[in-house]
């Protein structure tokens, strides 16, 4: 006999509102059968001995930084400062820091590559 209370479940993994990561996966899939590739890359302003970051000496060295992306079929989703947490110290300020993501559709048989020639750029704004 108990007393009437139910008991505590796991939630399910496919109900709503449940969130995964994909910052370890080079891929997200969609509900429209789609599915993206993506790509992070990270520049800084800084001298640094990080070969996985890339020196720029301005902002608007990005676009032909990832030109080859372009040719490619990525485009820039996003560019902006990475945000370190208050613990971690650097040696170089956040603020010169850039992670720019590229995506890009994945072609499968549903959807073929687009064969129509491109010439694709990016434009950097500055604001004032």
């Amino acid at each position: 006999m108990g007393c009437g209370l139910r008991k505590l479940e796991d939630p399910d993994d496919s109900s709503p509102g449940k969130i995964f990561s994909t910052l370890k996966r080079p891929q997200v899939e969609t509900k429209s059968d789609s599915a993206y590739e993506y790509i992070l890359l990270d520049f800084t302003l800084e001298v640094i001995s990080n070969p996985e970051i890339i020196k720029i000496c301005s902002v608007l060295d990005i676009a032909k930084n990832v030109e080859e992306y372009y040719n490619k079929g990525y485009v820039v989703g996003a560019i902006h400062p990475v945000l370190l947490s208050s613990g971690q110290r650097r040696h170089f300020p956040a603020s010169h820091i850039y992670r720019v993501v590229l995506v890009r559709l994945k072609f499968s048989h549903k959807n073929p590559p687009i064969r129509e020639p491109r010439q694709p750029r990016l434009v950097i704004e500055q604001c004032p």
